[in-house]
């Protein structure tokens, strides 16, 4: 039953991604600003996920259904969502035209994805990661 989790999750996070990344490239001719939001929001809301079953678990939710959300939202949902692959692609992509960008792009995703979890988190349990 965790692989129709996953695979619901995960139909629901590529397809979101598809046409976001279908809306960057009309509004912005490049799919990096969409990569870059889907990586950001996707921090976020695994942070805020994590945080939420945490606190839902201390309140008596079971841990079958800790773990069936759990599933759902790290393996499909955000799985499908977020990219990493697609990131490291645009990043080399840009490292011969735009070097100084590419590793903006590079640091920033990074600084602001570690941020989005942790506000995600705290959003949620009032404290970083505890």
């Amino acid at each position: 039953m965790m692989w129709l989790y996953i695979a619901l999750g995960g139909a629901l996070g590529a397809v979101s991604r598809y046409w976001l990344t279908r809306l960057s490239m009309w509004r912005f001719d490049s799919s990096i600003p969409a990569t870059f939001g889907v990586n950001v929001v996707g921090a976020f809301l695994l942070g805020l996920v994590l945080a939420l079953i945490n606190v839902r678990s201390q309140q008596g939710l079971s841990p079958q259904a800790a773990t069936h959300a759990f599933v759902f939202f790290e393996f499909g949902l955000l799985g499908g969502f977020t990219t990493f692959s697609t990131f490291i692609l645009e990043f080399q992509s840009s490292l011969k035209e735009k070097p100084v960008r590419a590793f903006l792009y590079m640091n920033a995703s990074v600084l602001v994805c570690a941020f989005a979890i942790a506000m995600g988190y705290f959003t949620v349990a009032g404290g970083y990661f505890g």
